[in-house]
């Protein structure tokens, strides 16, 4: 059963994860966020500094939002949460392109995307594409990060060569915001599911082993480079 469950659903779960990563935070915010610099600090008169001094600001906060994601993603279900925050990091995109040239507006957007970012990065989706496999996992999860690789082969050079230049910053901003949800929420919505307990069940019984404590798995080295690992790439 378990075996027939990876190879039909779970390969779905997959590629629909990697597709949505395509456009998730590492590649809307982190990799574009070079490609509006110019254009911004030229209509606002910042420096540069300034305009990264948001963006690292935002990173830092999105350590929290990690943690958050991390919690909401155990408490509600993966789907869930990867539903809320898909819907509300790309109308905090959209707002991007609605902004004025006062800092703090653009500071206070970046504060919030680092709260949100994590709910549309890696870690969730490789929860629950982790539960869906057993014998081929590691090719699962190596599926799904490539969806980052494609969207930052895709998505800056979109930018900076087609949508800023033929629609203007602003513009391009929302249309990132609304492509980041047009793609990134169907293919949650329809595809990505996580499995019945009694799917789980099969594939592991229930005992100390399918799960680790916060305690243990923060002494086990292999869990801790693991976690780490997802939250850099993220």
């Amino acid at each position: 059963m378990a075996s027939e469950q990876e190879s039909s659903r779970g390969w779905w779960v997959t590629f629909a994860s990697m597709l949505a990563l395509t456009v998730g935070s590492p590649v809307i915010s982190v990799g574009t966020v070079g490609v509006f610099m110019q254009p911004m600090i030229d209509d606002f008169g910042w420096s540069r500094g300034q305009y990264f001094f948001a963006f690292t600001v935002g990173g830092l906060v999105g350590s929290i939002g990690m943690l958050l994601a991390g919690m909401a993603a155990d408490k509600f279900g993966g789907r869930l949460s990867l539903l809320v925050g898909i819907t509300l990091y790309a109308a905090t995109g959209v707002c991007f392109g609605f902004i004025g040239p006062t800092f703090a507006e653009y500071f206070i957007l970046w504060i919030i995307v680092g709260l949100l970012a994590m709910s549309t990065a890696a870690p969730i989706y490789v929860k629950i594409v982790s539960r869906w496999m057993d014998r081929n996992r590691g090719l699962a999860v190596a599926i799904v990060m490539v969806g980052m690789g494609i969207g930052n082969m895709i998505i800056p050079p979109l930018t900076s060569g087609v949508l800023i230049p033929e629609y203007g910053w602003r513009s391009a901003r929302v249309i990132l915001g609304v492509l980041s949800f047009v793609v990134a929420f169907p293919m949650v919505f329809f595809f990505v599911r996580e499995p019945h307990e009694t799917t789980v069940a099969h594939a592991a019984p229930p005992s100390s082993q399918t799960g680790e404590t916060l305690r243990v798995a923060l002494q086990d080295r292999k869990s801790t480079r693991l976690n780490s690992s997802h939250g850099y790439i993220s």
